[in-house]
């Protein structure tokens, strides 16, 4: 299974808002009390969920170099190695045969 690393931090962070509203009960409301929204979860989004938790505690996941790189590629100035990525490439592409 491959994860698609274009999802944006912000909607992870969203995601995560209403697991933990769900969790714990709350929900937006009007003034008089009646729900204004309710969000259920599909199979797949609880996957998603539990992979997200998963990753997060890996011992190998390093959200410094994570927030490094990112800040690097914001900068400007982040360098890869084009045969890395090229190599990388075919690796993958043998898997999916």
């Amino acid at each position: 299974m491959k994860i698609n690393p274009n999802i944006s931090a912000g909607a992870i962070q969203r995601y995560n808002h209403v697991i933990r509203q769900t969790k714990t009960g709350e929900t937006a409301s009007t003034g008089s009390g009646q729900t204004q929204d309710r969000v259920e979860l599909s199979a797949e989004g609880l996957q998603f969920s539990e992979m997200v938790k998963a990753a997060r505690n890996a011992s190998d996941f390093s959200t410094e170099k994570v927030d490094a790189i990112r800040q690097s590629i914001q900068d400007g100035t982040y360098q890869m190695s084009s045969p890395a990525v090229s190599q990388k490439i075919i690796e993958e592409n043998q898997y999916e045969r």
